[in-house]
């Protein structure tokens, strides 16, 4: 008989910077969403060409946020509510730490923003 294992599928997509196309850059399974797991997938898409990179979204996981930070020095880490993890009522809602930061008005630093909102 088989088992269940329980994964979770990374995928990055991009916008091109000339025309605006979208594309799905990868899908892989991976056991964590570590840094190291978010690291190695950052790593083959620049080993493939990927370059340019001025801005990211993503829920706030650590592990996705370290990886950025180092494989992407300079772009922005826009970090947004993982919709998965909403409490009934919540839905189409941000919380109030998602909004634009006094530090950076044209940012949204709340969200596991070391500086606040």
């Amino acid at each position: 008989m088989g088992r269940v294992v329980s994964q979770g599928v990374l995928i990055v997509k991009g916008i091109r910077a000339r025309d605006g196309r979208r594309e799905i850059l990868a899908v892989e399974y991976a056991d964590t969403e570590s840094e190291t797991t978010w690291g190695e997938l950052f790593h083959s898409l620049k080993e493939r060409g990927l370059s340019g990179v001025k801005l990211l979204t993503s829920d706030a996981h650590t592990g996705i946020k370290a990886a950025v930070f180092r494989h992407f020095q300079g772009a922005f880490l826009a970090e947004m509510p993982d919709p998965l993890s909403a409490r009934p009522g919540d839905q189409g809602r941000l919380p109030p730490s998602a909004g634009a930061c006094r530090r950076h008005p044209r940012r949204l630093c709340g969200l596991g923003s070391t500086h606040g909102p």
